[in-house]
């Protein structure tokens, strides 16, 4: 248990933390309760994510403390990540571009208020069975911060220098198609 969330199973881990399956005892439903080692990214991405309602973006239930654990509690979302789609096969041009809209759509809700997603990339985005949706703002920040360096292959040029990335980097092309 962390707080008033039950652990069921582990559904992913990176770099920066460990999300898992569990159960809100409370409200009686399925969440992703993410765990990291590093708690203030975790509340600025709490904060960052929270001023996001768009259908394309992952939502954001609760951010809390419990036993010295720091977790954010998010939308359990069925499917599978891009990159697990892509490792299966190439994307059809009109799947392709079904997606890299509904990716263009979130990040644009996102760009609006001022946040920034510094570690976009296929791992990063959700497959659902009626859109695609962006998850894991990690990195994310305000247009006018430095963030931390993303995965090497996805980061704006200037955010591998030390810079700051800022919305035009997540709307230029990725490799959403797969190759």
């Amino acid at each position: 248990m962390v707080s008033h969330y039950r652990i069921v199973e582990e559904i992913g881990h990176g770099g920066m933390g460990v999300v898992y399956r569990a159960f809100d005892t409370k409200l009686q439903r399925d969440v992703a309760l993410k765990i990291l080692l590093m708690g203030q990214r975790l509340w600025r991405e709490a904060r960052a994510r929270a001023s996001l309602k768009h259908p394309n973006i992952g939502v954001v239930y609760e951010i809390g403390e419990a036993d010295d654990v720091t977790y954010l509690a998010m939308e359990l979302l069925e499917g599978e990540s891009l990159s697990e789609r892509l490792k299966r096969e190439k994307l059809d041009p009109p799947i392709a571009l079904a997606i890299a809209f509904g990716i263009a759509e979130g990040l644009a809700h996102a760009h609006e208020r001022g946040v920034v997603h510094r570690d976009l990339k296929p791992a990063n985005i959700m497959l659902t069975d009626h859109r695609p949706k962006i998850i894991d703002f990690g990195l994310a920040g305000d247009e006018d911060g430095v963030a931390p360096m993303g995965t090497a292959g996805y980061a704006a040029p200037e955010q591998v220098r030390g810079g700051p990335a800022d919305a035009a980097w997540n709307t230029q092309r990725h490799d959403v198609a797969g190759g």
